[in-house]
């Protein structure tokens, strides 16, 4: 058995916040929405086949004052009802998610963390006008179970609003 430092551990197995991928940046609030609805019309409606109430953004996704950036988006998925559309157990979600994302998306990185539930995607950036950038943004897919539960888990103000910047 080998035995590893904590610090050790959270270094290798942390891929929060664009830490996944060489190569990606944070990504300006002006640039989340239209790169999302590539996300959602080439992937998440097209390929996972979700209806709105069966998927969602958590964090600081959409949430971030023009001018700011976010490291990541993050997109939660209903495996239950992933699962139940296409006969899987909740457990094999996860790894079926990330088996459509490489069909769907194979020029770009993917990682794939089990054990957490999510998947990570070096995905490309575009701008207000729907033009791919230079740039890339980590997607984080999170497999769950409850999307309402998750969205309070992974709060965060809307920055928009002038809630708190005291994240939850």
């Amino acid at each position: 058995m080998e035995f590893k430092l904590f610090e050790t551990f959270v270094e290798d197995r942390i891929f929060e916040s664009g830490n996944a991928f060489k190569g990606v940046s944070p990504i300006p609030a002006e640039y989340q929405k239209p790169t999302f609805a590539i996300i959602e019309k080439e992937f998440i409606k097209s390929v996972l086949k979700l209806d709105k109430d069966e998927y969602g953004v958590l964090g600081s996704t959409f949430k971030k004052k023009a001018g700011t950036s976010s490291g990541d988006i993050d997109i939660t998925v209903n495996g239950l009802v992933y699962g139940a559309n296409n006969k899987l157990q909740f457990n094999e979600v996860v790894t079926a998610v990330y088996d459509q994302l490489t069909k769907t998306f194979p020029q770009y990185e993917t990682n794939l963390t089990k054990g957490l539930g999510v998947t990570n995607i070096k995905f490309p950036q575009y701008d207000e006008n729907g033009k791919k950038t230079d740039e890339f943004v980590q997607v984080d897919f999170m497999v769950v179970d409850d999307i309402k539960l998750s969205t309070f888990i992974y709060h965060s103000p809307d920055f928009t609003k002038n809630e708190s910047k005291y994240k939850g």
